[in-house]
């Protein structure tokens, strides 16, 4: 009986919580009229489908949300007043947004608004669930309220790290995006300074083994994992296998540890890339069916990284499907506009379809955005026609 009372108690808890405050029913009633459902659908299709063409889509932003209004994601520690002095108009590259709204309940000058947005780039689609309220503010619909989750936030299962310090694990989640991220001189000072705090933290050496690896050095390679290897005993034990995987790279048992390594952490997108590039790139016989496979299930998870799409992009290319390559090359150049990377692999993409002089200008972007760059895409200037 007392279960149930409790439960009883959660289910009006619940309700209460979701229904406007008296602060928000307060602020939409200084200049509010009533509003119809119709009229809040109308209005939440509008501004998404708004949401678009940079400067237009940074307009209608502006426009549709209230001057303090909230947000509060599932990643968030605390609610946030939105800055949309903060916001920059590169925030919207979307090619198409559409919102279905899945159902409008009004208490007087608020109403509550449940949906999903659909986002399409290249002809690729991703999706978040939302929750927001609306209000008026100078007889006009906008956004008082809001919360998002998309499917990459449900993300948990994951390599982990053997660290409580929550700054040396801000700094390694920061390297390790850079890093899948193709911005190889970030992820190298990132990683650093965690070796610099901690020196045993053998995901650090994993950093420093792909910049080996890039600049040539297998001998640098094979050191930092051995580094790595006998430093992680701390480790998980999917961390452990895929380091150890690394560490084989090139044999069966390199693509064996890192499928095991999956199979635990299937959520972990530098894990994932590897396990790909076990598959194709540093496999005597590539398997662009299972790669492709992996790819789509990290691009489910992480819709919007370019890394992620700068692989599929390989993956694609590799094995003759120029045209999927293609729009996937366009999304990470999107994402990341300023990452020498994603103009390097455009550039492997447009000499690979033949475009020499349009590969070549890439090349030449990305010396020109990183160092980095100086000697690899050089290299591939001067094997351009031969």
């Amino acid at each position: 009986m007392k279960i149930l009372s409790i439960f009883i108690l959660f289910l009006a808890t619940s309700c209460l919580q979701s229904l406007p405050t008296a602060t928000e029913q307060s602020n939409a009633s200084s200049v509010s009229m009533e509003m119809t459902e119709a009229e809040v659908i109308a209005f939440a299709e509008s501004f998404h489908s708004g949401l678009v063409d940079y400067e237009a889509g940074l307009d209608v932003m502006r426009a549709g949300v209230s001057k303090d209004a909230i947000v509060f994601n599932a990643n968030m520690a605390n609610p946030s007043i939105i800055n949309l002095d903060a916001m920059s108009p590169r925030w919207f590259w979307e090619d198409k947004v559409e919102c279905d709204v899945k159902s409008v309940h009004i208490y007087g000058n608020v109403a509550s608004v449940y949906g999903r947005v659909t986002y399409s780039d290249f002809g690729m689609l991703h999706s978040k669930s939302f929750h927001g309220t609306v209000v008026r503010e100078n007889g006009d619909l906008v956004w008082h309220r809001w919360m998002e989750i998309g499917d990459q936030l449900l993300s948990n299962n994951y390599l982990g790290v053997p660290t409580r310090d929550p700054e040396l694990f801000q700094i390694w989640v920061e390297s390790a995006w850079h890093l899948i991220d193709g911005q190889f001189e970030e992820a190298y000072k990132k990683a650093d300074l965690v070796l610099e705090k901690n020196p045993s933290f053998s995901p650090g050496y994993v950093v420093r083994a792909w910049r080996a690896l890039l600049e040539g050095d297998e001998d640098g390679w094979n050191s930092a994992l051995e580094t790595a290897i006998e430093n992680f005993e701390a480790e998980t034990y999917p961390q452990r296998l895929y380091i150890r995987s690394m560490a084989a790279k090139g044999t069966k048992e390199s693509e064996l540890l890192a499928q095991e390594a999956v199979a635990i952490a299937p959520d972990d997108p530098l894990l994932g890339l590897w396990y790909v590039f076990a598959l194709t790139i540093f496999s005597e016989n590539p398997n662009y069916e299972l790669a492709t496979w992996q790819m789509n299930r990290l691009l489910n998870r992480w819709p919007t990284s370019g890394g992620v799409h700068n692989a599929m992009g390989y993956v694609q290319m590799l094995s003759g499907n120029l045209e999927a390559a293609e729009k996937h090359f366009k999304m990470y150049l999107r994402v990341n506009p300023d990452t020498a990377n994603a103009y390097d692999s455009m550039g492997d993409f447009l000499s690979a379809s033949g475009k020499l002089e349009e590969a070549r200008k890439s090349y030449e972007r990305a010396i020109e955005l990183s160092s980095v760059f100086k000697t690899i895409s050089q290299k591939k200037i001067d094997e351009l026609g031969k």
